[in-house]
């Protein structure tokens, strides 16, 4: 499964994305909380309407890439998460003789 977002703003040390999977995420403060627990990440801000999460960091500590890296793994594994494998939802249907 792919996963897409797009850098709308980037300079050292605090980025703005544009991710579409915001809007399926119903607990945006934990998203929060497990980013800005992160060594190096000091403040994210998610804004569900226009789907864009803006994250200050430590450019000491952390590269864009690094960022970038954890963003892509995060919504990579909740994407995942929510989507079914083909005959995952489907019934046994044996008769028995």
């Amino acid at each position: 499964m792919y996963f897409k977002y797009r850098i709308l703003h980037s300079i050292a040390g605090r980025m703005r994305l544009s991710v579409p999977a915001l809007a399926a995420v119903a607990e945006h403060s934990a998203i929060k909380e497990m980013f800005e627990s992160i060594r190096g990440i000091v403040q994210v801000r998610i804004e569900p309407v226009i789907q864009s999460l803006i994250i200050h960091y430590n450019n000491q500590i952390l590269t864009s890439k690094h960022v970038l890296r954890y963003v892509s793994l995060f919504f990579q594994g909740f994407v995942e998460s929510k989507v079914q494998t083909p005959g995952s939802t489907k019934k046994n249907s044996r008769r028995s003789s």
